[in-house]
């Protein structure tokens, strides 16, 4: 082990956030949305855990369409309505939400949103 965490935690996406108030200034979730289908949960615990101003950042497969979608790759694809809905009922504002290429699966590009959120 290199040495570049002070804390692993191997937990549930929202268990795991339990144990911290509103003390975090960033949380940051590359890869990890595209394992949780409904993400109203992870939204309610960010929103929780974060100061006000307080930013999220996090990556997910986009999806065409509303809501969200579990594939072939057992990886699921989230819209952007259904983030930007889900950012607004939870008290955050989209700061920026941009096409990126997350990953590549057998070597084509997968189209995926860099969304980055500040709570209110």
């Amino acid at each position: 082990m290199r040495g570049i965490y002070d804390e692993l935690i191997c937990d549930e996406l929202v268990a795991a956030m339990a144990k911290w108030g509103d003390e975090l200034d960033l949380a940051i979730s590359a890869d990890v949305f595209v394992y949780v289908g409904n993400l109203e949960p992870a939204f309610k615990a960010c929103a929780r855990i974060l100061k006000p101003g307080g930013l999220l950042a996090f990556t997910v497969e986009e999806q065409d369409g509303a809501g969200f979608v579990l594939e072939a790759t057992c990886r699921y694809r989230h819209s952007r309505p259904y983030l930007e809905a889900l950012a607004l009922a939870h008290g955050f504002t989209v700061l920026r939400s941009e096409n990126v290429v997350p990953r590549y699966n057998f070597k084509e590009p997968v189209p995926g949103l860099l969304t980055i959120l500040r709570r209110n």
